[in-house]
This record gives C-alpha cells, sequence and structure tokens, in this order.
C-alpha cells in the first residue's frame, strides 16, 4: 500500500468509527475525505453509498454506488448494493440489470441471487424469478429468505402445498422473524383455513409485540370475519407513511375525543379506493356540525369535492397545521364508533362531474347496445394475476359495447390480448392526473360495471351504480366470506372465485349472468 492509498484507509476507518457513534455529517466528511486522496477508491465510494441510503438521501446513495460500479466493475458488491437500492426505490427492472451483473461476477452469493429474484418477481418475470430462488437453495438449503419467497411464488401459481411446506421451514430457518408466518397466514386464508390462519396470527401478536405488520394482519383477518371491535383495534398497528408520520408527530392525534369547538384534519392513506370508502365514516361529525377537512393527493381533489356528504376535501400540498388534531382515514370506524360497515344515510356518496358526463357521453355516443366498464387488477403481490385470455369470454356477447377502465401494466396487456379488439380503451384519452374523475364520468354512462377488488370497485359503489365484482380465492378482507352481497354498497354483487381454480368459476359466472 502507498502511502496516500494509506492515508485514504485511514480516512475511510474514521468514516466508520464516526458512523458507528451515531455522527453522520462527521462520517461523510471522512469518506470525501479519503475520496480527495484516491478518487476512485471502492470503499469510500460503497460506504457513501450505504450512509447515504440511511440518512434518507436515495439520489446521492445511487450516484455513488455508480461511481463505484464504474472504477470497479468487477466488484459484485457494488452491482448488489446498487441493485438493491432500486428495488427498495420502486424500480425493479433496472434493479435486474445491475443484480443479474451482481450474480455473474458471484454466482454463489445468495444475498445477490435472493435480491435478483425478488426484483424479477417485482418485474413478473416468475420463471426467472424461481431460477433465482432454486440457484440460492443449491447453495444454501435452508436459506429462509429464499424459502419464503420460493413459498410465495408457489403460492401466486396455486401450489398450495408446496408453499406451505416452504414456508414452514422458513420459519424454522428464521423464528425471530415474522415475516413467513405473515405469508404462511395469507396462505391459510386463501385456502379457506380460517381458524388455523387466526391461531396463528394470534401467537405471532402475542410473540412480536411490537411488530405493527403482525397486529394488522390479525386485524384485518378479524375484520374479515365480522369482529369488528377487535378488528379495528389490531388495525391500528398499521405502519405509518413517512410523510403522515411527519404530520402526526407535529400535530395533536386524534382518538376519538369530543369535538366540541375543535376542527380535525383527516389524512389520506392507502388507494383511492380506501380513501372512498372510509370517506362515508365522515358523515356523523359533519351532520353534527363538527369541523371536518380530509386532505388527499392533489389528483383526487376534484373526484372527492363531489361527495354528497359535506365534507370538506383539501389538498395535501395546502398549508394543514391550522387543525386541533389530526388523524388517519382509516382510523375513522374505531374513533367514530361506527364499526361494521354501514350504507350512508344519504345513499351514493360521490357524484360524476356534469361536464365530463356531457363530453363522454358526446365521445362514446349514442348505442342500443348494453355498456358495460370493465376493470381487472394484474393482482400483485401473491394475489392470483386475472389471466387476460378470460376476457374474451365476457366480451364476447355481440349486444354489449365494453369500456375498458384499467390503467399503466394491465392496460397495455390487455391492449395486446384477444378480447383488445372488443374493448374501448379510455386511458390515452384522458390526463393520467384526472383518470378517476374521467372513470367515474364513464361509469356514470354504463349500465353495469364488471371489476375484480380494486380502486374501481370502490368508485363503483360510491356512485350506486350497479356493479359486479370477481374476487380471487384470497377474498379481500372488506367483502367477508360467502355472501354475494355486502353491507359496503348495495349495489354491488359480488362473483367469488373457488379455491385455486385460477378464475375461471368466476369468470364463467359472469359470462353467464350477462348472457341472462
Amino acid at each position: 500500500m502507498n502511502e496516500s492509498e494509506h492515508d485514504a484507509s485511514l480516512h475511510n476507518t474514521l468514516g466508520h468509527m464516526f458512523l458507528d457513534m451515531e455522527m453522520p455529517p462527521e462520517a461523510e466528511a471522512a469518506y470525501r475525505a479519503a475520496l480527495d486522496i484516491v478518487p476512485d477508491d471502492f470503499e469510500p465510494l460503497w460506504s457513501l453509498g450505504n450512509l447515504m441510503q440511511l440518512v434518507g438521501r436515495p439520489q446521492d446513495a445511487e450516484q455513488f454506488y455508480r461511481d463505484a460500479t464504474v472504477s470497479h466493475p468487477a466488484n459484485g458488491l457494488g452491482h448488489l448494493s446498487l441493485g438493491g437500492l432500486l428495488l427498495t426505490c420502486g424500480r425493479p427492472e433496472d434493479a435486474c440489470i445491475s443484480l443479474e451483473r451482481a450474480a455473474e461476477l458471484a454466482p454463489d452469493d445468495v444475498d445477490a441471487l435472493n435480491h435478483l429474484g425478488i426484483a424479477q418477481a417485482a418485474c413478473r418475470h416468475f420463471i426467472a424469478a424461481e431460477s433465482a430462488f432454486r440457484r440460492a437453495l443449491a447453495v444454501k438449503p435452508d436459506d429462509p429468505t429464499a424459502l419464503h419467497h420460493m413459498g410465495r411464488l408457489m403460492q401466486r401459481s396455486g401450489q398450495t402445498a408446496k408453499a406451505e411446506n416452504l414456508l414452514r421451514r422458513a420459519m424454522t430457518m428464521d423464528s425471530g422473524n415474522p415475516r413467513s408466518g405473515g405469508s404462511l397466514a395469507d396462505l391459510l386464508t386463501s385456502d379457506g383455513r380460517l381458524d388455523e390462519a387466526e391461531t396463528l396470527l394470534t401467537a405471532m401478536a402475542q410473540r412480536f409485540p411490537q411488530d405493527g405488520m403482525c397486529r394488522m394482519q390479525l386485524g384485518l383477518l378479524q375484520l374479515r370475519r365480522g369482529a369488528y371491535a377487535q378488528g379495528w383495534m389490531n388495525f391500528e398497528g398499521r405502519q405509518l407513511t413517512p410523510a403522515l408520520g411527519h404530520r402526526l408527530a407535529t400535530q395533536r392525534l386524534w382518538n376519538g375525543e369530543i369535538l366540541d369547538g375543535k376542527s380535525l384534519l383527516v389524512t389520506s392513506e392507502g388507494s383511492i379506493g380506501d380513501v372512498i370508502q372510509f370517506l362515508r365514516h365522515l358523515e356523523s361529525p359533519i351532520r353534527l356540525g363538527r369541523e371536518v377537512a380530509l386532505a388527499v393527493p392533489d389528483p383526487f381533489v376534484a373526484l372527492l369535492q363531489t361527495n354528497r356528504l359535506g365534507v370538506k376535501i383539501v389538498s395535501e400540498s395546502s398549508l394543514l397545521e391550522s387543525f386541533d388534531y389530526v388523524t388517519r382515514i382509516m382510523s375513522l370506524p374505531l374513533f367514530t364508533g361506527q364499526l361494521a360497515p354501514f350504507w350512508p344515510l344519504s345513499g351514493p356518496y360521490l357524484t360524476a362531474d356534469p361536464t365530463l358526463v356531457k363530453d363522454w357521453h358526446h365521445r362514446l355516443g349514442s348505442t342500443s347496445k348494453r355498456r358495460i366498464a370493465i376493470a381487472v387488477s394484474d393482482g400483485g403481490g401473491i394475489r392470483p394475476e386475472f389471466p387476460l385470455d378470460l376476457l374474451r369470454s365476457i366480451t364476447e356477447l355481440a349486444d354489449v359495447e365494453f369500456v375498458c377502465l384499467a390503467t399503466g401494466r394491465t392496460a397495455a396487456d390487455i391492449a395486446k390480448s384477444d378480447a383488445a379488439d372488443r374493448l374501448r380503451m379510455i386511458e390515452d384519452e384522458v390526463p393520467t392526473e384526472r383518470f378517476f374523475e374521467h372513470a367515474a364520468a364513464v361509469v356514470d354512462l354504463c349500465d353495469r360495471v364488471v371489476a375484480t377488488d380494486g380502486d374501481i370497485a370502490h368508485l363503483a359503489g360510491a356512485l350506486g351504480k350497479d356493479a359486479w365484482i370477481m374476487l380471487d380465492p384470497t377474498g379481500g378482507w372488506r367483502w367477508g366470506d360467502t355472501s354475494d352481497r355486502t353491507p359496503l354498497y348495495p349495489s354491488i354483487r359480488l362473483f367469488r372465485e373457488a379455491r385455486a381454480s385460477g378464475w375461471v368459476a368466476a369468470v364463467r359466472a359472469v359470462s353467464e349472468a350477462l348472457t341472462a
């Protein structure tokens, strides 16, 4: 080691010491000093990437990791770290490029193979993902991460017995981590073994009392089973988003106190479907004359301002510090005491924009056929993906005009499917940020909505529109377990899929009902 490399190494070691002492600014200065001496030194570049990721500066972290891989292209650690960061940032396609290189440089690196498999699964390259996990298990047969993700892949493909075996092995190998137990509980739930799932989740919540995900998952299962008081209590274990966490930390949290003379800000969470579903819980405080406002992302303000409940809708980008209390929208059932699902006194509580309805009436034109809106999702996670080849059996009816309300990757896949020539796609005709406003107008002009569980289902229900919702084997906690009706929305009819039959039964039932 020459003198300059020796000096750089000393600065790098000093950076590690500062980091151990929880002094990030001093650690960053030390690593940068090492780079001033040896600009392409891998260790301080990589350490700075780690530090930037730790302090919440992902763009800087990415740049340092990229500099490390450019300067040292044969060092698999740089590629692995870059890929892991990109995966965390929701860029699985980019992550695959780096992780494939990491696995190529270190074919026996279990971490690289597992990260690669996770990224490939996120890109829906399930065969490639399975191959990566199998390679990891060939190197380390009892690796809990590979076992866990292989189990999830097997569940997604309907191989329930294999999935259960893999997840139980993962639990055994990593007994201090509740992740595999949560996935096993999902599997048991989708397999109709609700008692087993609840027993498992109860034990996990007791064993990991500080793990909010265990409590939340137990709460969702209890809600599904109609145990609303217990369910909403445990659902409070869910994690805060960073932005919401900051807002709740700076304002007084509302836990159901009397609001006489006090104002309440309700923050949105989850998807727009969640906001639509839980919006109705504000009807009671509004009728009592309480000062309440709901803050939502800018793209949803106009849609939700059409509510008939009298709820004031404000933008999240506004200054919102003038309220006395703040709470999350999905906490409202617990804190308002409206625990069981209900239908508002006002009936349908959203309205389509009349101007957009008029515009879409002109665009769609007149027809003597029934007009039906179609909205299916890509599943996501371990939920079964809706097979687009089955759309043809729904859309082949001659006396029906179909309008597709899918977006993004699902819309692109539908456009390439056999059913594309029977569907009017609207995604390219509307601004992305106003999609749901336009979707509400289209739904208003349709005779019925046929959808899978998702945002459009809640939009149709809140509009009071006749809707048929196909539920996959996992069901979804909102819809209960057996009935073909839901107290959430009187206009919705449910078509439930039999376990592990790949959507065929639900699609057949919808097709037959449409024909009838």
